[in-house]
């Protein structure tokens, strides 16, 4: 029985790795502003995070991140995301592609994205993680 699902796991200092699962299409903003999908709170005086950092569209199987001109970059497998500031349409021309297993990371927050098709490939991701 395939069901596509994207799960995301959220490390951040200090806190307990939270996952949040994509069932169905849907954006999602990662920050630490208060109207944020996501609110990624942080420590101390330090910001590494901007209010509105970064957009996850969720159309399982497939998922996208783009950077919203955060101040601190937002990065996936180590490589800083470059936003195109030509870019209007959020549906087909901008955003990276992300994988199983792909590591994005944003200030001290580290994200991981899993793409789940089937009962088999849960039971495999599962494993890997612990």
């Amino acid at each position: 029985m395939k069901f596509p699902r994207i799960t995301l796991d959220i490390a951040a200092p200090g806190h307990d790795e939270t996952h949040y699962a994509f069932d169905c299409p849907q954006s999602c903003i990662i920050g630490r502003a208060d109207d944020c999908d996501i609110r990624v709170e942080e420590e101390g005086q330090r910001r590494e995070l901007s209010r509105h950092h970064c957009l996850f569209e969720v159309d399982p199987p497939s998922v996208r991140v783009f950077d919203l001109y955060s101040t601190n970059g937002t990065f996936v497998n180590g490589r800083r995301l470059v936003p195109d500031p030509n870019c209007t349409d959020l549906d087909h021309a901008c955003g990276t592609e992300l994988k199983g297993g792909d590591e994005i990371r944003i200030g001290n927050t580290v994200m991981h994205v899993w793409v789940e098709t089937n009962a088999e490939e849960l039971e495999s991701a599962s494993a890997l993680l612990f």
